[in-house]
């Protein structure tokens, strides 16, 4: 059994707007953490600018530039999970303020076939709306 326009557009408009809210509780979060860690904000826009300047350095093919920027990053990111640590904040390895996607699953074939949304606040916690909607 296929899905209509309206099913659609309900399953999307759910995803968009779950989604939206997610990206609001994580800028909700990194601001909360700039306000009580100030350092975090100025170790984000270090590592910006040593992105910038190792890619002008790349352009310019020098030497050395790819590892001179895995070295720097490397001790920026490690100031951050220390501080992030000391100040009681869980640190994902490599999904430092990553935005999260909500993955979309659906059963089909069945009428009483069923959609979960996952969601991103809790990842163990699944919603669910039926396939007639």
């Amino acid at each position: 059994m296929p899905l209509t326009n309206k099913q659609y557009d309900t399953i999307m408009r759910e995803y968009d707007r779950r989604q939206y809210q997610d990206y609001r509780l994580q800028c909700t979060r990194i601001d909360q953490i700039y306000e009580q860690i100030p350092r975090i904000r100025e170790i984000d826009s270090e590592i910006s600018a040593c992105s910038l300047r190792q890619a002008e350095r790349m352009i310019d093919q020098e030497p050395g530039a790819m590892k001179s920027l895995k070295d720097e990053l490397t001790l920026l990111k490690a100031e951050k999970e220390g501080l992030l640590l000391s100040a009681g904040y869980p640190v994902q390895r490599h999904r430092l303020y990553r935005p999260q996607k909500v993955p979309l699953l659906f059963t089909a074939g069945d009428p009483s076939a069923l959609f979960f949304f996952p969601s991103g606040s809790d990842p163990g916690r699944r919603e669910l709306f039926p396939s007639v909607l």
